[in-house]
């Protein structure tokens, strides 16, 4: 099993002035999201308020789903079909206040919007 996105939790303690202490850092997380994965976005998609993370990978022609637990972890992956070779953009395309991924496909010259309500 390749790892391929590792998160960490950074506490920036502030000083007197505009300086700040030495970072403190949780222990390393890492999740599998599959080969190859080139680019990543964070957001809410499912509307609990814990920030989740999707990822592409341009191999598989898909996107990866990784729901926030609230805590700094993260449930497995989902993969979500896409076209060839996805580049991923958030926003709330149906206007119903929750962000939504799509992914731009470079080599099918499309998009995929995975399904409403499913995330």
């Amino acid at each position: 099993m390749k790892r391929i996105l590792s998160f960490a939790f950074i506490l920036l303690i502030g000083l007197l002035g505009k300086s700040f202490a030495q970072p403190v850092f949780a222990p390393e997380e890492s999740y599998y999201t599959g080969s190859n994965s080139n680019a990543s976005a964070l957001a809410d998609f499912d509307g609990d308020g814990n920030i989740d993370v999707v990822v592409s990978q341009p191999y598989a022609n898909a996107a990866t789903v990784l729901l926030g637990n609230g805590n700094g972890t993260f449930t497995p992956q989902t993969a979500y079909p896409t076209g060839s070779n996805p580049f991923i953009v958030v926003a709330d395309i149906n206007s119903g206040g929750i962000l939504d991924m799509v992914t731009g496909n470079g080599s099918s010259n499309d998009i995929s919007v995975p399904p409403f309500g499913t995330l």
